[in-house]
């Protein structure tokens, strides 16, 4: 799974005349419509067309913290189920190694134990699920014993019929802020529905960048836009389309280092641009919400989201065959761990089926005993 489905799109002054956009140097990025739009006074955030409104999602699938303590992706996900209608599946995945000690001594005291275990994060989910329903929501709670997180979770999506899952990045002991944990990168190759990874926030976006690769032709843009558009429609947030033109122009590197000549370099942009008008043009997007970035992708992205206060970016992720496993793409992976914002990972639709099918029944471990234990 390549998860670097990445760029930013230029805007247009007037229609059929793209402003140019000027290369920066290596490591840099500029979005020059935007800095001369600024200037003439006609920047600004807009909302969505009405046209993006679209189904709201019908049930959401919340990763509950272990520790049992309320986080921003438990808040996150009650406003998008509060606003969109959607049912809410509340799931503690947890797991004691300790635990696993005691049954290779008794088996009886493991499952004593593990029932008290699972008996305590369900009184927590019950409290959580009793609050939500006095508001009128629809929430199901389940705790869910598993030394296997990502298999029981993706098992989860399946037989809930989930069609988000929603999850706090962790912070790790010792690090300035969170980053992206391997559960995290293994639920964002493998999971088929969208994935939303939330930092800490508790406030609702305001503003969504869509990080749209215009030359891709498998209809992974208009998903994503689909996406943004239905989350901007639910927070009533600003959304904006950008585009990331990776190449380096020969005045930015010295002539040993100028892998593509200035013809070659023009032609490329010029492709860029205009399909990125297209796109955008297809859309109703109107220019305040175009953005076109030069430079190199992930610090491009990163710096752009934190600019205009971003609060989340949403992108795709395509299938893509290496011997022997799914990857994710070098560009992306500094690009979630640069990000200031919270993320929305949407896989196109080939990857989905692919992925779909591979936990329509779950995998059965050596011995045929069940990876995971219920409790709901």
């Amino acid at each position: 799974m390549e998860m670097g489905r990445l760029s930013l799109g230029s805007r247009r002054r007037s229609p059929g005349a793209l402003m140019q956009v000027k290369a920066a140097p290596a490591g840099l990025w500029r979005d020059e419509n935007r800095h001369a739009a600024a200037r003439c006074g006609w920047f600004a955030f807009v909302r969505p067309p009405v046209r993006y409104a679209m189904n709201a999602y019908a049930r959401i699938l919340l990763i509950a913290k272990p520790d049992l303590h309320h986080a921003p992706a438990l808040e996150r996900a009650v406003r998008l189920a509060r606003r969109s209608g959607a049912a809410l599946h509340l799931v503690v995945f947890d797991h004691r190694a300790t635990l696993d000690v005691v049954a290779r001594l008794r088996a009886e005291d493991m499952r004593s134990m593990r029932e008290i275990f699972l008996r305590q994060r369900n009184a927590w989910l019950a409290e959580q699920a009793e609050a939500l329903r006095a508001q009128g929501l629809q929430v199901t709670t389940e705790a869910v014993w598993s030394a296997h997180a990502a298999e029981a979770i993706l098992a989860q999506v399946g037989a809930c019929a989930a069609d988000l899952v929603v999850k706090d990045v962790e912070q790790a002991p010792g690090l300035p802020r969170p980053l992206m944990s391997a559960l995290d990168w293994q639920l964002m190759r493998e999971c088929p529905v969208p994935v939303m990874l939330v930092r800490d926030e508790c406030q609702p976006p305001r503003r969504i960048v869509v990080a749209a690769d215009v030359l891709a032709g498998d209809g992974l843009n208009d998903k994503l836009l689909r996406q943004a558009a239905l989350l901007a429609a639910i927070d009533g947030a600003e959304l904006q389309l950008a585009h990331v033109f990776d190449a380096m122009a020969p005045s930015a590197a010295p002539a040993a280092d100028a892998l593509l000549p200035p013809g070659i370099y023009e032609a490329m942009r010029r492709t860029h641009e205009e399909a990125f008008a297209a796109f955008a043009a297809r859309h109703g997007l109107p220019a305040a919400q175009r953005h076109f970035l030069v430079g190199p992708t992930a610090p491009a992205l990163a710096h752009f989201a934190a600019e205009i206060g971003a609060e989340l970016l949403v992108l795709g992720a395509s299938y893509r065959r290496r011997p022997g496993r799914i990857v994710i793409g070098g560009t992306t992976a500094r690009l979630l761990d640069a990000l200031p914002c919270s993320v929305l990972v949407v896989k196109s639709d080939g990857a989905a089926k692919t992925l779909a099918a591979r936990i329509a029944t779950p995998p059965a471990p050596p011995g045929g005993d069940t990876p995971w234990t219920r409790a709901a």
